[in-house]
């Protein structure tokens, strides 16, 4: 901005005008709004096609002349109540239930059998990369420094349990080899 005095004494002022932004900044600020509402958009569906395909299944039907091979079903979740639970359970895997709830109780004793439970609670046995598998749960050594998982506490029953249901809670079944080979399956509603 500059300013003048004319002869009189009155002072004239030459307002500078602002430049409009170039093309290139207008075209390169619209195409990045519509690139992130694109963004958006894609990620929006992404999840509703998710959300979709977990609770649905392809069914084979049998065709018929109008009729598609094929169709799509609701998936129903299973209600599993405490009937679901095998009746006679020893005192072991009544305190596993207990730990694990109705739900998982079943998973958890198959896993425990694939793993251990079947040794004395104090028993181990020595890896090939020199840790140490105990108890019942087979709680590898790699675990003694967290809270609940001493060496001293995976020896009982109880802190076994306990030690397991922690990992479990953090890492889920895949932490046990018996789940991850499938071997604990064997004992299922057993």
């Amino acid at each position: 901005m500059t300013s003048k005095k004319d002869k009189n004494g009155l002072i004239t002022v030459d307002v500078i005008k602002p430049r409009k932004p170039s093309s290139f900044v207008m075209y390169s600020t619209l195409a990045l709004s519509a690139l992130t509402i694109l963004t958006i958009g894609v990620t929006v569906l992404t999840k509703k096609a998710i959300d979709y395909g977990n609770s649905h299944k392809i069914v084979r039907q049998q065709a018929l002349h109008l009729q598609m091979p094929y169709r799509i079903e609701k998936i129903e979740p299973e209600v599993i109540v405490e009937n679901d639970l095998p009746e006679e359970l020893t005192d072991v895997e009544q305190l596993i239930c207990k730990k694990w709830g109705v739900y998982q109780c079943q998973t958890a004793i198959a896993v425990a059998y694939g793993e251990g439970l079947n040794h004395p609670a104090d028993g181990f046995n020595i890896n090939t990369n020199n840790t140490i598998d105990v108890g019942i749960f087979r709680i590898n050594s790699i675990h003694f420094s967290k809270e609940g998982c001493s060496m001293a506490e995976v020896i009982t029953i109880q802190g076994n349990i306990d030690c397991a249901y922690k990992i479990w809670e953090s890492s889920g079944w895949n932490a046990w080899v018996a789940y991850n080979n499938g071997s604990y399956q064997r004992h299922l509603g057993n």
